[in-house]
């Protein structure tokens, strides 16, 4: 038997062992040898960059004091700001920094005492980072060069860049550019803001409003300097600085995070409408106007949202955005929250409005009721309109209405109900000339969907209330937030009761999404029909804008308007009607 093992081979498990085993043992060596490499690598590149920053280094000291600046910058000199280098078989980009220091030691310039030679020595800073290498391959120094004699007092000046956010807390990294092309050579300087927020350019030559600078910083608003005498902005609020002889210049600017700002416009059954025109304007000015209305906006912009009926914005902060429906197709219900016209933007915050709009119809009045003294919005507000027409609401309310069961339009009924013959209207089947005295006869309405947020129906009207003699019409009800179980009852929550008027509704209908109707028909004459034109209902929730409401459809000219409501003051007053949209804010004080 020993002999008989011996000369069997290795089994599959066995040889699938030892490949694994192999792979795993030669694969380490790879990579350890490959992580060899590149720290081989990464040194070799690390070496010549501090070469190359030393012989930089050595060209500088070897340049006149004068001569030490950057092309394009201040001060201004024969060092290009960025340079390419190939040296090893890699890519190294040079980027050379210089400021005039004015040292504090023998005062500064517009301080005590005042300093009016600050350019006290140079500070150039050298930065070589290594472009085809791997990550991370960089190098930097900082050198002084300080004048051979005595400072000397010149004609130049300074220019001190000051950014802080909205707190008036300061921004570091901010990026700075500064440019003038009056000055010979020209400036251009790129640089950013100290910990203090500061950027100070020192020895600058002077220059009037031609000093253009502008202010970024990722994820950040900007801000920028503006040309005087432009035609579009002839009086900006920021305009180019100056530079005079022995003077600081300070230009301070506010920047600080963006805000997410998503607007939605629905109808107030939430569902999404497209492609809605809107405006919205912040409060900050870029430009005056001795007529106010004539002031440049920083943010002023008219838009649509998308296909989604959703806009997505990244907005800086500011005291006050003004957003309006701009739409010719559609009429503003309300927003949701509620603001009285405008809100506020912090830095760094996310906001959701909600716009709620509705099929233009002309002579439209929108209506806000709040409490005076909170600036709470304030529903179950009943608001009245008595003019050459009268009409009512209640704020926090709206009405659905079913109208036209024609050609299917339902949900299900039995075979002696008539939806065709008398279009818009809901009858007896006329069967040989007599109506059917065997009823009840039934219709099943469509389902009605108040919106995810629904509080629910809470009452039910139709017309006509009338019915002819020996008729009668009657509902029951069924509600749900599954769309799938109706339960039809009637005022005391059974399927033994009826709905025989205009009614509230039993409180188990409330907080539910979905509705349906089912109307009872009956007859006790052959040769008369009972009749239902449309059914109403009152309801709550979904994406009705809390404590606004809009009529529209009304005719033109002059309306009492009062406003009532429980714990508070009735208001009232008198209103013009116009075929212009016309919004109105209602405050109520407490009794």
């Amino acid at each position: 038997m020993f002999l008989k093992n011996k000369k069997d081979g290795f089994g599959l498990l066995e040889v699938l062992l030892g490949i694994g085993l192999l792979v795993i043992f030669t694969g380490g060596i790879y990579f350890a040898f490959n992580s060899i490499l590149i720290s081989l690598r990464t040194s070799r590149a690390l070496i010549t960059a501090t070469e190359l920053l030393n012989d930089r280094a050595e060209f500088i000291r070897n340049l006149s004091y004068a001569s030490i600046g950057t092309q394009g910058g201040i001060p201004a000199g024969n060092i290009l700001p960025t340079e390419q280098i190939t040296r090893s078989g890699d890519t190294f980009m040079i980027q050379t920094t210089v400021r005039n220091i004015d040292d504090p030691f023998d005062g500064t310039l517009g301080g005590v005492p005042n300093d009016t030679a600050p350019a006290d020595y140079k500070l150039i800073e050298l930065h070589v980072t290594c472009v085809t290498c791997p990550p991370n391959v960089s190098a930097s120094i900082t050198v002084r060069a300080a004048p051979a004699g005595l400072e000397t007092t010149g004609d130049n000046g300074a220019l001190f860049i000051i950014v802080s956010d909205a707190n008036v807390q300061p921004v570091a990294g901010a990026n700075i550019v500064v440019a003038n092309s009056s000055t010979i050579p020209n400036i251009l300087i790129s640089d950013v803001t100290n910990a203090d927020g500061m950027l100070q350019l020192v020895d600058a030559p002077t220059s009037t409003e031609s000093y253009r600078v502008t202010v970024t910083k990722s994820g950040y608003s900007s801000e920028q300097t503006y040309p005087p005498g432009d035609p579009a902005n002839p009086n900006p609020v920021q305009p180019h600085g100056n530079v005079s002889t022995g003077l600081v210049t300070k230009i301070y600017f506010y920047i600080d995070k963006l805000s997410a700002v998503t607007l939605n416009t629905n109808d107030y059954f939430c569902n999404a409408i497209p492609d809605v025109g809107y405006t919205l304007s912040g409060t900050k000015l870029i430009g005056t106007n001795p007529d106010p209305d004539l002031n440049v906006k920083k943010y002023n912009t008219t838009s649509t949202t998308d296909g989604n009926g959703t806009k997505v914005l990244s907005l800086e902060w500011d005291i006050a955005y003004y957003l309006s429906v701009n739409d010719v197709n559609y009429n503003f219900e309300g927003v949701a929250p509620y603001d009285q016209g405008a809100f506020p933007v912090a830095p760094s915050t996310t906001i959701t409005k909600r716009l709620i709009v509705s099929t233009a119809n002309p002579a439209a009045l929108q209506l806000a009721v709040y409490d005076a003294t909170t600036s709470v919005p304030l529903d179950e507000a009943l608001i009245t309109l008595e003019g050459s027409t009268s009409t009512s609401a209640i704020t926090g309310h709206r009405l659905v209405t079913d109208t036209n069961w024609a050609a299917g339009n339902y949900s299900s009924k039995d075979e002696s109900i008539n939806t065709d013959s008398l279009p818009g209207s809901i009858i007896l089947q006329l069967v040989t000339s007599t109506y059917p005295t065997d009823g009840p006869h039934w219709l099943i309405g469509n389902t009605i969907d108040f919106g995810s947020n629904a509080a629910g129906a809470f009452s039910i009207d139709w017309t006509p209330q009338s019915q002819p003699v020996n008729t009668d019409v009657k509902f029951q009800i069924a509600t749900n937030n599954d769309n799938a179980s109706w339960n039809f009852v009637g005022p005391d929550g059974t399927a033994s009761t009826f709905y025989m008027s205009s009614s509230t509704l039993n409180a188990i209908h409330q907080n539910n999404r979905y509705l349906r109707y089912k109307v009872f028909l009956t007859t006790n004459d052959e040769i008369v029909t009972p009749r239902v034109d449309d059914i109403t209902f009152d309801f709550m929730g979904g994406c009705i804008p809390s404590g606004q409401i809009l009529k529209n459809g009304l005719a033109t000219g002059i309306y009492t308007l009062t406003v009532s409501r429980a714990g508070y003051a009735t208001f009232s007053t008198s209103t013009s009607v116009d075929y212009n949209y016309q919004r109105v804010g209602v405050g109520l004080f407490g009794l």
